[in-house]
């Protein structure tokens, strides 16, 4: 901004991928909303993450659009969202994603599915868990600053899908 101080973007990189941290003067603080400053941001696709020169994510690995072309995970996932299904990012599962990763949870086997609303990661976005073997499917969406948790997770889950949301959408660096 002319005639003020500056705006500026640290990057750097740790295990959960680039980020970018935004500092600026006061003049500019004020100009663009002091709760932008300190904000880390990093992209939602992982290739975008990956050092220069790192290897690209596999091809191999699946996306959670891709789980949608099963019908044994699409009727219970459908089932779980209730309502939300006409949200289009939720019902497509087509926004930003990192690749389906294997987890287990109380001793149980789940597929983990993380995506958000294309160009809106911050504010709409979601985890989900799907159990191939029981047929069901348990998440947490997060939209414009309210949290619903779907398919109706016991407490074991749903304190799992908070510490995995915080992970996937909250990271502190």
């Amino acid at each position: 901004m002319r005639g003020s101080d500056e705006l500026n973007f640290l990057l750097y990189h740790n295990p959960s991928g680039l980020f970018a941290v935004v500092d600026a003067g006061p003049k500019v603080a004020a100009a663009v909303g002091k709760s932008v400053v300190g904000q880390k941001v990093r992209h939602c696709d992982p290739n975008r993450n990956a050092l220069p020169g790192a290897a690209a994510a596999t091809a191999q690995a699946i996306g959670p659009a891709q789980m949608l072309a099963d019908a044994k995970f699409k009727m219970p996932y459908f089932k779980a969202l209730g309502p939300l299904s006409k949200e289009r990012w939720l019902a497509r599962l087509d926004g930003p994603a990192p690749a389906v990763k294997t987890v287990t949870v109380g001793g149980a086997t789940y597929a983990l599915l993380s995506v958000c609303k294309p160009h809106d990661c911050a504010a709409n976005n979601m985890v989900a868990l799907y159990s191939a073997d029981r047929q069901v499917v348990f998440g947490k969406v997060f939209q414009r600053g309210r949290a619903t948790l779907i398919g109706a997770p016991p407490a074991l889950i749903a304190a799992e899908l908070e510490k995995l949301w915080r992970s996937e959408w909250r990271r502190k660096g």
